[in-house]
């Protein structure tokens, strides 16, 4: 498998405890910012609300620890809208320590997750 063409990914989660892990994967050229956090932030929350029927009544979101998508004013901006509206009635942000050590072990499974897609798609491809 080595031989293969590997093309490069971004890829990002986000993880609704107790409920589902969604999957975010975009070409090397596209840009991760803001803009792209807060696109998969409100695909997830449409779709919980599709499958589940309503949400919780307030989120706790925890991201990188980095300017560039998540502690500006576009991405507090978006979470006082969601509160203004009454969407949620709190809205929490903290950023992960420089290390991502608490993120580690949740890693190793998106990490599975994706060898295990790889591997059904080359079956597929192969059978």
């Amino acid at each position: 498998m080595q031989r293969l063409f590997r093309p490069r990914l971004h890829l990002s989660a986000c993880w609704l405890h107790g409920e589902a892990v969604y999957l975010y994967v975009s070409d090397e050229d596209c840009k991760k910012d803001s803009q792209a956090q807060l696109e998969q932030l409100s695909r997830t929350l449409s779709d919980a609300l599709a499958t589940v029927g309503d949400l919780p009544q307030g989120v706790a979101w925890q991201q990188d620890n980095t300017y560039r998508e998540g502690k500006n004013q576009f991405t507090m901006a978006y979470a006082c809208l969601l509160v203004a509206l009454g969407t949620f009635r709190h809205f929490t942000a903290s950023y992960l320590r420089v290390g991502h050590s608490a993120l580690i072990d949740i890693w190793k499974h998106v990490q599975n997750l994706i060898d295990l897609f790889f591997l059904l798609e080359v079956w597929h491809f192969n059978g």
